[in-house]
């Protein structure tokens, strides 16, 4: 029997992780019944090979007499930005027998300070409702790994070589973006950790991202607080950094600059409440990939950062967990079409229409 549901700051391995002493839990032995710890001992390495062999472990808790077994903090020496840490735990019951070692987890932290964010925050000129970012790079070889860490206010989706990155949406987080409120909330700026290695290969590759206005910005038309509310900042903006070990060389470290292009593309408003308008005419066939046409497009400018401090986001983002067809549908009057899915949820249309360009 062993340790099981091993988790670190409530989760399954979690990527880019703030936390500088990270919490550790895990389940005791299910079998036999009326099981109950009486100690722990937790052991963390640089790699899987350390934990196994128990050689230069970052932290050995000893035998620790303990009924605890729920957000154990890490008590080992200082652990650095990006850092990846493997980890496991046993247990002893009321008779002082040892369990087996769990199965191995795993951990990793993000950004932790702010000086490990070079890059700076950029955005495409006022209004453009949704813009496209993009900038090309060259890999001298395959990375063996590679890490975005990325914030897009108010809402961004991330695209490498023509593919979507990860399966979250509406992502990051909402929050109070800046310290201009008389209280004291702590403001906070979400960003993300995406792990991109298999996205990236030797050669030239793309990165794409199209911004969304989210909480942190609003449309012209929309009314300001306290009819609605008091936008953050008057435009989508960005901030990103690469970070790639490669199978062969050095580490390569690409930041959001002024070297990146900016457009306008398919989505021509976007608000939470008020909804989207999308152009498929105006999409751009390729802008995520590499040797794209950009020729046209404008120099990205630098936006002033959020006075909030960065935080790495700690909850589980939005996904995508369904896909419904409508149970009906109803015409009121004549070119209106009402679809019933038959519950409220959020999500978006999916349509197939025909019809004269333009209608």
């Amino acid at each position: 029997m062993r340790p099981t549901e091993l988790r670190c700051e409530y989760a399954v391995d979690p990527l880019g992780i703030g936390a500088r002493q990270p919490r550790l839990s895990w389940q005791t032995p299910a079998e036999p019944c009326g099981y109950r710890q009486s100690a722990y001992q937790v052991a963390v390495a640089a790699s899987g090979a350390a934990l196994r062999t128990g050689a230069e472990l970052l932290w050995d808790s000893g035998k620790v007499a303990s009924e605890r077994s729920v957000n154990v903090p890490y008590a080992g020496r200082a652990l650095a930005s990006g850092e990846r840490c493997c980890w496991r735990v046993c247990t002893w019951d009321r008779e002082d027998r040892a369990s087996a070692w769990s199965e191995a987890a795993w951990f990793e932290l993000g950004l932790l300070e702010a000086d490990d964010w070079q890059g700076a925050w950029i955005a495409a000129e006022r209004g453009i409702s949704a813009p496209l970012l993009r900038t090309e790079f060259v890999l001298a070889a395959a990375p063996a790994r590679a890490r975005v860490y990325l914030s897009g206010l108010g809402y961004y989706e991330l695209r490498i070589n023509g593919a979507k990155v990860g399966r979250q949406v509406l992502d990051p987080a909402s929050s109070y973006y800046h310290n201009d409120l008389e209280l004291e909330l702590g403001a906070r700026v979400l960003y993300a950790s995406h792990d991109v290695t298999g996205h990236l290969r030797a050669g030239r590759n793309a990165i794409g991202v199209m911004l969304g206005n989210g909480w942190y910005a609003a449309e012209a038309d929309v009314p300001p607080s306290p009819c609605h509310r008091k936008a953050y900042g008057e435009r989508p903006q960005l901030q990103l950094q690469l970070e790639a070990q490669l199978t062969e060389g050095d580490p390569v470290r690409l930041a959001s600059g002024t070297g990146w292009k900016a457009s306008a593309g398919p989505v021509r408003y976007n608000d939470y409440s008020h909804g989207e308008s999308y152009d498929a005419r105006l999409e751009q066939a390729g802008w995520d990939t590499p040797g794209y046409d950009d020729s046209g497009w404008s120099t990205v400018q630098e936006a002033a950062a959020p006075s909030g401090s960065l935080r790495a986001q700690p909850l589980p983002a939005s996904e995508v967990v369904e896909t419904r067809a409508a149970q009906r549908v109803l015409r009121p009057r004549d070119g209106v079409a009402v679809y019933d899915f038959g519950r409220n949820f959020s999500g978006w249309s999916r349509l197939r229409v025909q019809g004269e360009r333009g209608t």
